[in-house]
């Protein structure tokens, strides 16, 4: 499956949006050269804009990656989501989410290296990191009622969370690596194998 970056929005006039296109070109550089090593003069001049320009949307390099972050939480989110309805069954609710999340960073591969690359990082800020916890909690209380509650404490959601993004995570290392090709065949094999784990 081909890896792009975040689709840039666009504004009424059909003028590319100023603040998409710095969030984008933030995106392909954090991925491929680190939160550290980009510097906003970088991101601004692939974005086409003028260097100052990047200070009108975001006041500092900072505020620009925590507010990158919670978009592409938000992004993720709603691709987890999108085919999930209430009248599911457990199981086939988790289908949804887990094609829904297995899709999205298959298709968005620099967005889903930046997001790990913040959450391992120093780099959010508390209100940052509660606005993604409110994200994921209202979806989860929504579509798979008495979940929370089931791994409670932060630590069992990490790692009921690691049992459903990590074979999507090594899956992209080994296509990455030519190792393996993703298909439909193999993707349903191994959510199989997931749901058995977090739907016991």
């Amino acid at each position: 499956m081909k890896a792009s970056s975040a689709t840039l929005t666009r504004s009424r006039n059909g003028v590319t949006d100023k603040r998409a296109a710095l969030l984008k070109a933030a995106t392909e550089l954090f991925a491929r050269n680190g939160l550290q090593s980009v510097s906003t003069a970088a991101i601004a001049r692939k974005a086409g804009v003028a260097k100052g320009t990047l200070f009108v949307y975001f006041e500092t390099k900072e505020q620009l990656l925590n507010e990158l972050y919670v978009e592409i939480v938000a992004e993720l989110v709603g691709a987890c989501k999108a085919n999930m309805g209430p009248a599911d069954s457990p199981k086939e609710r988790l289908r949804a989410y887990w094609f829904g999340f297995a899709r999205w960073y298959f298709d968005h591969r620099d967005a889903a290296t930046v997001k790990l690359q913040c959450e391992i990082s120093s780099v959010l800020r508390p209100e940052m990191e509660a606005r993604k916890d409110a994200m994921e909690a209202e979806m989860i209380r929504t579509y798979f009622p008495g979940l929370l509650e089931r791994f409670e404490g932060t630590l069992m959601r990490y790692v009921n969370y690691a049992f459903i993004a990590g074979p999507v995570q090594v899956l992209a290392q080994m296509e990455d690596k030519g190792e393996i090709e993703i298909t439909e065949e193999l993707l349903e094999d191994i959510f199989e194998r997931v749901g058995k784990v977090v739907l016991i």
